[in-house]
């Protein structure tokens, strides 16, 4: 499919995965993992053809919440539908899926600030708690290499997060997880998108 949708081609760039997508799930050259696959292709093509800068932009999570109507749009197609009308629903769940993520990326920026705010403690607290929303299962070792600090701060600090509220212990053996629920919670994504791109640039509330 990658040749495919290389081709030279006269209409939006993201038509052209759209169509290699469909053939690759009509296909299905990988039946134990089509689906899996044929996403991560879709995010590589955007990134190929200069979308988005990194593979952050997966279609499986909109698909998955509108799957009756991907089935109903695909039978459609191979009933001898309009093509177009396909592309048209899958570039909507592009464009919806981008502002998922954008409102995701500023939910976690507004997590970090607000742990870093919260908590007074020493530049080491302070960068594991930047770090947790983007990275909100750890362990003591993990932290303690992730952030170049040794095993013994890495374990006070976790029991002062502990302490805190900020971590909870989700596993005892054979090593000690922590996990920041408040960051996993916006990461279990489940917002609607904003109705329209005019609202995607509007303040969040409580910001100017």
């Amino acid at each position: 499919m990658g040749p495919l949708a290389r081709r030279p081609h006269a209409g939006p760039r993201p038509a052209k995965i759209v169509v290699a997508y469909l053939l690759l799930v009509l296909l299905r050259p990988y039946p134990k993992a089509n689906g899996y696959l044929a996403g991560l292709f879709v995010g590589n093509e955007l990134v190929r053809h200069g979308v988005v800068d990194h593979p952050v932009l997966l279609p499986a999570p909109w698909l998955d919440d509108h799957a009756e109507e991907c089935r109903e749009r695909i039978r459609a197609v191979v009933a001898g539908g309009p093509l177009w009308d396909w592309v048209e629903f899958f570039a909507r769940g592009v464009r919806e899926q981008a502002t998922r993520n954008l409102a995701l990326i500023d939910a976690l920026d507004d997590l970090r600030t607000e742990l870093v705010e919260r908590t007074e403690g020493s530049r080491s607290l302070r960068k594991v708690l930047a770090a947790l929303p983007t990275s909100p299962v750890t362990s003591i070792q993990a932290l303690a290499a992730g952030h170049g600090i040794s095993p013994k701060t890495s374990a006070r600090i976790t029991r002062r997060l502990v302490a805190d509220g900020v971590l909870r212990v989700v596993a005892e053996h054979p090593v000690k997880v922590f996990a920041c629920e408040e960051a996993l919670d916006l990461l279990v994504f489940d917002h609607a998108p904003p109705r329209s791109d005019r609202q995607v640039l509007r303040p969040a509330p409580g910001h100017d």
